[in-house]
């Protein structure tokens, strides 16, 4: 990067050099980099007007978000699976709050903390 913090890919995005802006991104670059301003090639490339690069970083920037939350909800979905087979096993692996609660209000607590408001 130059001392302004600008990557490859600020420099392309900047130009409205679009298939090398794809390229740098197909090939692992930081969509999200930002400069020392705190600009992101995004930024640059529709500061300078290029309204094709900036559909395509706008479009790659949305598809690495949505593919980074899918993986993080099914890590999520991965840890609540070994931490527990099934809301249905609570009672019986000794996990109540008192020894003289019901075996049903951990299962009552879990559920209140999986469900949002209104699904219940």
């Amino acid at each position: 990067s130059t001392d302004e913090g600008l990557t490859p890919l600020h420099l392309a995005a900047a130009e409205g050099l679009t298939d090398c802006t794809e390229t740098l991104v197909r090939n692992g670059a930081d969509i999200h980099a930002q400069d020392k301003r705190g600009h992101t090639p995004l930024d640059l490339s529709r500061i300078w007007g290029h309204r094709l690069t900036a559909r395509f970083l706008k479009d790659a920037m949305w598809w690495k978000d949505k593919q980074q939350g899918i993986k993080k909800s099914k890590q999520l979905h991965d840890l609540r699976q070994v931490q527990c087979c099934s809301v249905l096993d609570l009672p019986h692996l000794g996990r109540s709050l008192k020894p003289d609660a019901s075996p049903w209000t951990e299962v009552a607590m879990h559920l209140a903390e999986e469900l949002k408001p209104g699904h219940y």
